[in-house]
């Protein structure tokens, strides 16, 4: 159970406070919600029912300082994670963004720069939907750290940039 103030994960929306707890009627049954608004934007509002299984699913607290600093130290040595087939590796790439597991978005990151990198060097380049997920695993990952570090995102860019190499 969280409370007012916590800073959370929502799934592939990032890192939320949650400002309020709310008693919303729906379609005639009253319910209690999380009110969570992200912190890199301002566009949204989630009202996440408390005690959904499906929604709670998509809620985690973000992970510690001493864990975020080991998952830096470990980015040179992880394993890039590529799949050649497209489509099994859509699904794996999705997988992994849904699971929201860091070391596995560490692997995904790795493996796709390494790829484009790859195919940059023949002048090709990257399919949209890898340079998709890249984006997106970046997005959660360095939004995370920046969370747990307590450092502008902009350094946790770098030093994924730099632990990838």
């Amino acid at each position: 159970m969280f409370k007012t103030d916590d800073v959370v994960i929502y799934g592939t929306y990032g890192i939320c406070k949650i400002e309020s707890t709310a008693t919303r009627s729906f379609m005639g049954e009253d319910k209690e919600y999380y009110v969570l608004r992200p912190l890199f934007t301002d566009k949204n509002v989630f009202y996440i029912p408390v005690g959904s299984e499906t929604a709670n699913n998509r809620l985690h607290g973000i992970c510690s300082r001493k864990t975020a600093e080991k998952l830096i130290k470990q980015m040179k040595s992880a394993e890039p994670l590529w799949i050649e087939n497209d489509a099994k590796r859509r699904e794996e790439f999705n997988r992994v963004i849904n699971s929201g597991n860091k070391e596995e978005i560490i692997r995904m990151i790795k493996g796709i720069r390494l790829r484009r990198t790859e195919l940059e060097q023949s002048g090709k380049k990257l399919r949209s939907f890898d340079e998709s997920y890249l984006v997106s695993a970046e997005k959660m990952l360095c939004d995370e750290l920046s969370c747990a570090l307590e450092i502008e995102r902009d350094k946790i860019v770098e030093i994924l940039k730099n632990g990838n190499e």
